[in-house]
């Protein structure tokens, strides 16, 4: 788990950082009108917030503790609500199945299997 965490980690700051910018990797600069711009850089933020949040839990070491454990609960359940958000999507044709598959799919099972496996005592 602690290499899930420094991956997880290295991934959401890299995307994060990339989409201060306003825009996502697909688009040209001018696509997008400012208010786009806010919406785009609202997701950075939430990436760098998770960033902060896996990355914290691994440099402290607390990857197998109870704030390890929470720590996975909410990563997992945002990883795992992006699947369901991108099934619904590819669903109705919008994205192609790989799309839903990397990068939150490995992750919200991989955080969740640390969630049912963690033991309490």
């Amino acid at each position: 788990m602690e290499a899930v965490y420094a991956v997880h980690t290295l991934m959401e700051a890299v995307l994060g950082v990339i989409k201060l910018r306003g825009r996502y990797a697909h688009e040209s600069p001018t696509e997008r009108g400012e208010r786009s711009r806010m919406y785009v850089r609202h997701h950075a933020s939430s990436l760098i917030a998770l960033t902060v949040l896996g990355g914290y839990v691994w440099w402290r070491d607390l990857v197998w503790s109870e704030t390890g454990w929470l720590a996975s609960l909410v990563l997992g359940i945002f990883h795992g609500g992006a699947v369901c958000a991108f099934l619904w999507a590819w669903a109705c044709g919008a994205i192609p199945m790989a799309k839903v598959i990397a990068p939150h799919a490995p992750f919200a099972l991989a955080f969740l299997w640390h969630v049912a496996r963690y033991d309490f005592e």
